[in-house]
């Protein structure tokens, strides 16, 4: 064999070489990126998971207050039956101002104690911010 034969014959291998170094390393990396793809569907998989939890926890918390506004609307229209058929009574005595300038029931004045207690057991450190009405 001569020297330009042998010649091509060493660049054919190393060729033949580096195209199996650069397949090795291809399917190095697709091994890896089929492990990340794994991984992150199993991450979707659990965030799903999860989001199906808070979206339950979301719906019952909905359903709560709406229950809990419903009762408001209630008892707002017991209390405005009350002043309407008991206008003398001794709760609806005025006994100061608010700061608004509304007037100061002997009613108003049990609601906010009877809120800032409840608000309180609840760890409302500040329930005066949180009154309505």
């Amino acid at each position: 064999m001569d020297n330009v034969s042998f010649g091509i014959l060493i660049g054919q291998k190393r060729r033949a070489d580096t195209v199996e170094a650069v397949g090795v390393a291809l399917a190095e990396r697709l091994g890896q990126a089929n492990q990340q793809r794994q991984a992150d569907a199993q991450a979707i998989t659990a965030l799903e998971e999860e989001n199906e939890v808070l979206r339950a926890r979301v719906a019952d918390l909905e359903l709560k207050l709406a229950l809990k506004e419903s009762t408001a609307v209630a008892s707002q229209a017991v209390v405005d039956a009350f002043k309407e058929y008991h206008p003398d009574s001794p709760l609806l005595v005025q006994v100061g101002t608010l700061k608004n300038g509304s007037p100061l029931r002997r009613s108003t004045g049990i609601w906010i104690e009877a809120f800032d207690e409840a608000a309180r057991k609840r760890n409302v450190s500040n329930p005066e911010v949180y009154r309505v009405g």
